[in-house]
């Protein structure tokens, strides 16, 4: 109780100063409701993730500015620490293949902050490079093209390897020329030395699988026509990679609002660890000695008029492993703006999926209704508030 109390009240004086400092942000989002799934009873959870964040800038002069990013994420049905985006593999892919090698003593502790916390610099000339545990840019980018955001039981469909934030990063953002930007990220991977590693190196090394992770991404925005392609090569994963291809145009009218399109394409190519078949990310791929391909597609449709916002997708999967498991998603919601910060919405969404197979990689909303339903149908009510 004590340490509660004092860490509120510290946590309110450095408040207090940044506001008199003038040059650090406090936000966050607040988002909260019910949901339905098939095979569950009534929960109460999130859309959007509920968050706390802290950004700070200091002019350094000549255009420059060093800045930071903090958040912490929360659950707002119980108080709980959450983790931005848990649909998401919110680690690096080696984290994974660690915790599934059966070994007891690789025990992975979530981050405290579980979202982002980095340090960087911006400049008006040459961009921005930050450090530390940073968003993914290809997901941001690709991520767009979803009418929901990828939020929520309407999600689009989700990789094998995403991870929405990457620790151990430095991310550089180029400066917008005329609506063209292009970003890089480089990853290290774990450590493999062999007078320093630990446990989770350990297995990397032994199997052969270490490495590190990068990407690019390149996007041109003019305000209507959004065209973006990502590549990356995924961190500890024996040299897996990603590509993303999207483009969305949005028709618009003062009369009768904005109108926008959206389709896209994603390919991952999971490569065979030594024969091993450790899998890259859900435990239903054990033991297969081949790589692994999934394909994914988006069509997104996104309706506004004054407070009203209508989203509608149609999401098509495939996994690869020796045979296919495909599965479709349907999409429909709608959100409600009662001012600029507060909003209701109400979403609904149906997969249909071949095979278990693919019902498990695809329901990521409810995880543990990814075995026994191949058609799975999702509602969900809520308000989101952000300060």
């Amino acid at each position: 109780m004590k340490k509660s109390l004092i860490a509120c009240t510290l946590m309110g004086a450095f408040a207090g100063t940044a506001l008199a400092q003038g040059n650090v942000t406090i936000y966050g989002i607040l988002d909260n409701g019910f949901s339905k799934s098939t095979g569950s009873d009534i929960r109460m959870g999130s859309n959007v993730d509920s968050r706390i964040g802290f950004r700070g800038t200091e002019d350094l002069g000549d255009g420059l500015k060093a800045e930071f990013n903090l958040e912490r994420c929360m659950n707002m049905s119980d108080g709980s620490i959450g983790a931005r985006h848990p649909n998401y593999q919110d680690q690096t892919m080696q984290m994974n293949n660690v915790l599934k090698t059966g070994n007891k003593d690789l025990v992975w502790v979530p981050p405290d902050w579980q979202s982002v916390t980095n340090i960087g610099f911006r400049s008006n000339a040459w961009g921005a490079v930050h450090i530390g545990r940073v968003v993914n840019y290809a997901i941001e980018n690709y991520r767009s093209l979803d009418p929901f955001y990828q939020n929520g039981v309407s999600a689009g469909l989700y990789t094998l390897v995403d991870s929405e934030v990457n620790a151990k990063t430095i991310r550089y953002d180029s400066p917008n020329w005329r609506g063209f930007s292009f970003g890089l990220a480089y990853t290290l991977g774990e450590n493999t030395n062999s007078r320093s590693r630990n446990l989770g190196g350990d297995y990397l090394n032994k199997h052969h699988i270490d490495n590190d992770g990068w990407l690019i991404g390149v996007r041109y925005n003019n305000g209507s026509l959004d065209i973006l392609g990502n590549y990356e090569k995924i961190v500890d994963s024996n040299d897996s990679y990603k590509w993303n291809l999207g483009a969305a145009y949005t028709f618009s009218d003062a009369s009768w609002g904005s109108l926008k399109v959206s389709a896209g394409y994603e390919s991952v190519s999971l490569q065979a660890f030594n024969g091993l078949g450790e899998d890259a990310a859900v435990d239903i791929f054990n033991g297969l000695d081949h790589s692994i391909n999934e394909r994914n597609a988006i069509v997104g449709l996104q309706y506004r008029y004054g407070p009203h916002t209508l989203n509608a997708s149609y999401n098509h999967g495939k996994i690869e492993y020796g045979k296919d498991s495909k599965a479709n998603k349907y999409a429909l919601g709608y959100t409600y703006d009662l001012s600029k910060r507060t909003s209701l919405y109400a979403n609904v969404s149906y997969l249909d999926a071949d095979d278990e197979m693919a019902s498990i990689a695809y329901n990521t909303y409810y995880p543990d209704l990814r075995t026994g339903h191949d058609t799975v149908t999702s509602y969900q009510i809520g308000i989101t508030h952000k300060f």
